[in-house]
């Protein structure tokens, strides 16, 4: 079973007529069924974009590391003043 770069379903063909048809339409043929599976599924579709956009929607749904405030407060060695340092962890 061929199906088309817009979904579209082209029938069942032998493997060199839809090899034939990837190369006509510049596109790549590939199986998206079991191999174990009758008939065989294959899409046409530029394999190269497809793994672009399936690493870009990967990458933006990391959320960025939150940064913790730790803050010290030291006694000065001057009487009772204290100093308050602050430090960021990420």
């Amino acid at each position: 079973m061929l199906i088309d770069s817009d979904g579209e379903k082209l029938g069942l063909l032998a493997i060199d007529e839809a090899l034939e048809e990837a190369q006509k339409k510049n596109l790549d043929l590939v199986q998206v069924s079991a191999s174990d599976a009758q008939p065989l599924v294959c899409k046409l579709l530029d394999f190269g974009k497809f793994q672009f956009e399936k690493k870009k929607s990967t990458v933006g749904t990391k959320r960025p590391k939150k940064q913790s405030l730790k803050e010290t407060i030291k006694p000065c060695h001057r009487g009772r003043n204290f100093t308050v340092t602050h430090k960021y962890w990420s």
